[in-house]
């Protein structure tokens, strides 16, 4: 007799989504993939998200709500997402956000066929409003068959769409959680990095809304300071809100290399890394 299907648990930690949530979920529940498990955690917002999510809690047994007494912040809310999952395998996923049919059958299946990987992430390109009058691409990359070192260089200098892919459990709870930084999504990708590899699925889509426009550097931070976000909070972080993700770049290179001589090598390596980085940011 054939085992189950694995459990997939998405998280969808969400704030004030009222206005694109129902098209979220709709998108999700609709996956092909059916052992599906979502879990929406509202971060106490002031709108209807809580009362539409409920609402399809009642109509589909897949879906589970939890809401949190009083804001606690991006990070925190996407960490409870993460507490409440019951599935093998894991994604976050944004309250306006949409995914192809196959999303998560394709991931899934590239992970199952890859016990090095701890990652699969589809191809992803962002939408103003309507999805119909197109997207823009994103660049897609895989560290498939590259040495931990090459992970972590290629990470650091790729894009953040791979946070929304999906994520063997085990792993993502091994990094030691969400954390409480301005740039927590790369700091959480290399940490992943170190860990296993990332695989690109070329035949599956996530659409990624722009909800912010263009913005500027100084509009990010603006933003990863407010009390929605809470990103930027601390001495450190208030004088330089980049110096915690520094810090924890430098923790890795000193910590996740196997030899002195390598770890001496990726600290005087990544003062260009991130520079490049920095010049290279849309």
């Amino acid at each position: 007799m054939n085992s189950p299907q694995p459990l997939v648990s998405v998280g969808m930690p969400v704030f004030n989504e009222a206005t694109h949530l129902a098209a979220a979920l709709t998108s999700l529940l609709a996956q092909s993939y059916r052992n599906l498990q979502v879990v929406v955690c509202d971060n106490a917002s002031t709108d209807a998200t809580a009362t539409i999510a409920r609402d399809f809690a009642e109509r589909d047994p897949r879906v589970r709500v939890i809401v949190q007494p009083g804001n606690l912040g991006a990070a925190a809310n996407f960490e409870a997402a993460l507490a409440h999952a019951d599935g093998q395998y894991f994604m976050w996923a944004a309250g306006h956000d949409l995914w192809s049919p196959d999303f998560v059958r394709s991931c899934l299946a590239a992970l199952e066929a890859n016990p090095d990987a701890v990652l699969a992430c589809g191809q992803s390109g962002w939408f103003a409003d309507d999805i119909a009058e197109g997207i823009t691409a994103c660049a897609i990359y895989s560290t498939r068959g590259l040495a931990p070192i090459a992970r972590f260089m290629t990470v650091l200098h790729g894009n953040m769409h791979p946070i929304y892919g999906l994520i063997r459990r085990e792993a993502l709870q091994a990094t030691g959680g969400v954390p409480r930084m301005v740039g927590a999504d790369l700091a959480l990708l290399t940490r992943l990095a170190w860990r296993g590899e990332f695989l690109s699925v070329t035949d599956s889509w996530w659409y990624r809304r722009r909800m912010h426009g263009e913005e500027r550097y100084g509009d990010k931070l603006a933003r990863y300071r407010s009390q929605r976000y809470q990103l930027a909070g601390g001495t450190l972080a208030r004088i330089s809100p980049l110096a915690p993700l520094i810090r924890e770049l430098l923790r890795q290179c000193l910590t996740e290399p196997r030899s002195v001589l390598k770890r001496l090598a990726l600290l005087g390596a990544l003062p260009f890394l991130m520079a490049l980085r920095w010049l290279e940011r849309d």
